[in-house]
This record gives C-alpha cells, structure tokens and sequence, in this order.
C-alpha cells in the first residue's frame, strides 16, 4: 500500500470513519470517490428496508456522538457559546458536501437540516449512558414493523426472537463492561491523562494502519476509548468511543439482516471516505422507501438523478 493511502487511511479510521472533523471534508476532495460510486455501493450493501430503518438509526447515533466530542473539543479550547469554531467548522463544511452533492433537494435538505440539529443539540449532550439507551431505543423501533415486502430477503429476520437478543447482548455487555470497571477503577489514572491519551491514539492509529483496519480499529476505539474515559474522567472520550461503538452498531445490523459488506480493497479507503462524508445524504433517501428499500440506481428515485460530478465532500 502507498503511504499517501496509509496516511488517508489512518485519518480516516483512527478518527472514527462516520466522524465528521475539519479536515475530513478536504482530504475527500484529493482521495474520495464521486457520489455515484458511493450511492451504488450503499444500495449494494443496504438495499432492504430492515437494514435501511437499523442504518438512519446508527446514523442518529453517530451525529449525536459527532458533535458531542467537537463540543467538548471546543470547550476545552474556551468556545461553549453558540458559535464553537471546530464545532462550526466542521458542520458547515460537512453541511456544504450534502447540499452541494447531486443527492434529490429534499435528501440534501434534510441531511443539512440533521446536521445542524446535532450543533445546536450539542451542548446538552453529557456522557453517561442516556445516548446508548436512545440508540438501543432507535435501533428496536427500526425493527418493530411486522411487515415487510415479499422480496425483502430480511423478512424472517424481523421476528423478535432474533434481533430482541441480539441488540440487548450488544448494548448489555457493552453496559456492563462500563459499569464494572467504573466500580474497580473509575478516576483511577486521572493524574495521567495525557499519558492515556497518546496511549489511546497510538493505539487507534495503529490498528488504523492494518491492512484489514475496519474490525480492529473498531474493537480497539469502542472498548480501549470508554475504558480511558471511565479511568480518566474526560469527556470526550466517552464521545470518541461512540464513533466506534456505532460502526459496531452497523456491524449488528448486517449481522441481522444478512447483507454482506463487500468493498475491494484497492478502493477501500476511497469508498469508506465516500460513504462516510455523505451517508447523511445516502440515509435520507430512507424516509420514503422504508416498505421497499432502496432502487437500484439514483435514476429510479423520483426526484433527480444523481450526477456524474466529483462531489466536493468525503463520505464513509
């Protein structure tokens, strides 16, 4: 591999893939596909209503998250009012990539008008365990509906038996862990947070840099992020560790609903910054199509067709 593709792979995934930050946004207009390609390997790998309704919920999760750790960056800096430079920043130029990309005007819309919400929402957002509950919350009513097309191939996955013990082992564990080290060791390296801060990043960057990042770095950000926060004390490692707790979060809903996540590897980096800056974009297609998943191309939506421009904005 190249180094320029290990460094933009590093940026990438030791950050939190679906995080938006305000270099991300230039650093998709060097390396990241065209929204064409992004939209059809979305609706390759997320074309059934089950797994559409389980993604807009991972992506609620992953902007509350988003901007709850560039709020706590920010106020470590002095910025807590309403204008938050790195906050700003980064949701107006990742606003921009959505209105700007050849997504239909209502998705386009609607994906800025979320973003925008998650900045104001920012400032009440404190860690604690409120925001797994909502995503537990979330991910459950996306898979209440009983019905659900013939040719929908995740129809016999919506029976409760199957998904119910899934998502309350996923969260469960993942409250517990939390918990129990709180009681034996919360606060324990308050004293040395700068340590386990560059700790933390050499670990995250590290398994950024593997040849097959997507697993490890989210298994190293998720459990390695929330035990550095418990030990220490410091916001925004709680919000750190929820881009990786999401990206998990995914993980369980193509566990769920059968559908396989296939990216070559050449183009993995390039598809996952595609994919990740404009997911807002590519999610809001779902409101209306939640009875038969996506069309096949951007051309069968019933707004505009998607454009063969390069897109100004990086996605996952």
């Amino acid at each position: 591999m190249r180094p320029a593709t290990r460094l933009s792979q590093a940026l990438l995934y030791s950050c939190g893939a679906f995080f938006a930050n305000p270099w991300k946004v230039p650093v998709h207009l060097l390396v990241g596909d065209t929204y064409a390609v992004g939209y059809s390997h979305f609706r390759r790998d997320h074309h059934t209503s089950a797994n559409l309704r389980l993604h807009l919920a991972c992506c609620l999760l992953q902007l509350l998250g988003n901007f709850g750790l560039l709020h706590t960056l920010d106020a470590m800096l002095g910025y807590q009012g309403i204008v938050r430079p790195v906050s700003l920043v980064s949701g107006v130029s990742w606003a921009l990539c959505q209105l700007l990309c050849p997504a239909p005007p209502a998705c386009r819309a609607l994906a800025a008008a979320a973003i925008a919400a998650a900045y104001a929402m920012a400032p009440h957002l404190v860690p604690g365990h409120s925001i797994e509950f909502f995503a537990f919350g979330a991910m459950t009513a996306a898979m209440l509906p009983a019905r659900a097309p013939k040719a929908d191939p995740c129809r016999a996955g919506l029976s409760p038996v199957r998904w119910l013990p899934a998502l309350l082992i996923y969260f469960g564990h993942w409250l517990a862990l939390e918990r129990g080290l709180a009681h034996v060791a919360g606060g324990a390296l308050a004293h040395w947070k700068m340590e386990v801060n560059v700790g933390l990043l050499a670990l995250v960057g590290s398994a950024s840099l593997l040849t097959r990042p997507v697993a490890a770095s989210t298994a190293v950000g998720a459990y390695a992020g929330r035990a550095a926060h418990v030990l220490t004390g410091q916001p925004h490692l709680y919000f750190f560790s929820l881009a990786f707790l999401a990206l998990g979060c995914q993980a369980v809903s193509h566990a769920l609903t059968g559908e396989r996540v296939r990216a070559r590897r050449r183009r993995a980096v390039a598809h996952h910054r595609q994919h990740g800056q404009l997911r807002p974009s590519l999610c809001r297609r779902i409101p209306s199509l939640l009875g038969a998943g996506l069309p096949a191309t951007p051309a069968a939506l019933p707004l505009r067709r998607c454009g063969q421009s390069r897109m100004p904005i990086e996605q996952h």
